[in-house]
């Protein structure tokens, strides 16, 4: 989406801005005023902590967190921004709440220990990269004894999934996928594959064998993007052939089967099958194991 439309929404002022950093960061930089008045944050969550720490990554977010207000201690009854220094009385601040959430995640054990070292009041730690999960929450707010949530279940696997996979040989997968597609295919069906040229290979040979399908990848334009996911939704049968871009954060309901047609890159990406708790069936297609 254009920098200059997301700029005319800010303009309404809204209560809720959800983001990636990247794009936030250039906005706060531009000097948007809804975007500059930090003082008056509620609210500041970080989902899917665990990428924002991956290495190579979100280089922004530490700036956007550098300009979170934070007390200052000469004086209590003042508030003082680290980056633009606006001194704010305390009626005006409102108290914020941090949020860390993941997936994907486990906590270590001496979580809370770590936290603690890790302070955002150490001139250290804001100067090196946030690489752990206790460095990240730290920074951003969130003091020793916040209270920490595990909705972990004991199963890996949800009661209704079911989870197969099919030995084969290489040359042999193109024709499984379509025996799949063709005669199983009943309900919504995504099948992942592990870069942009595997979509692109395989929607092209699947409409070849006169198969009804949507690509979704990163190289295509945003308006393509969603025309493919609204294609999906609106379809009872329809398939979608995606590389992990569609492995986190989207909602549809009624998908019955997930195909693996190449194995993801991390047991993380595998894990989308969480958030897709509308399924009835999962089908796990590892291909790369030949016999």
């Amino acid at each position: 989406m254009s920098s200059e439309k997301q700029e005319r929404h800010l303009k309404a002022r809204p209560e809720i801005i959800v983001g990636t950093p990247g794009r936030l960061w250039e906005l706060m930089q531009g000097g948007d005023p809804h975007l500059v008045e930090l003082h008056s944050l509620s609210f500041f969550v970080l989902d899917e902590a665990d990428r924002m720490i991956e290495s190579g990554h979100f280089h922004e977010l530490q700036s956007i967190i550098d300009m979170l207000p934070m007390t200052a201690a000469p004086d209590e009854g003042q508030l003082v921004n680290s980056q633009s220094c606006v001194t704010v009385s305390n009626i005006q601040r409102k108290k914020r709440q941090t949020f860390v959430f993941s997936a994907t995640i486990a906590l270590s054990s001496d979580f809370r220990k770590k936290l603690k070292g890790g302070s955002r009041k150490s001139t250290q730690s804001l100067n090196g990269e946030l690489r752990s999960i206790e460095k990240l929450s730290a920074q951003a707010g969130m003091r020793e004894d916040a209270a920490i949530f595990d909705l972990t279940n004991a199963a890996v696997v949800a009661d209704k999934l079911e989870e197969s996979f099919i030995e084969c040989r290489e040359e042999d997968k193109d024709a499984y996928l379509y025996y799949l597609l063709s005669v199983h295919g009943q309900g919504r069906t995504i099948v992942f594959c592990r870069s942009i040229a595997a979509v692109r290979y395989i929607s092209s040979l699947l409409r070849l064998l006169r198969i009804n399908l949507w690509p979704l990848h990163s190289k295509m334009q945003q308006r393509a993007r969603l025309k493919a996911m609204d294609h999906f939704r609106e379809n009872d049968n329809g398939i979608l052939i995606a590389t992990d871009m569609a492995a986190r954060g989207l909602d549809i309901p009624g998908v019955r089967t997930v195909v693996h047609y190449q194995l993801p890159l991390s047991a993380d990406i595998s894990r989308f099958k969480e958030l897709l708790v509308m399924l009835a069936v999962i089908l796990h297609f590892f291909f790369d194991l030949l016999t």
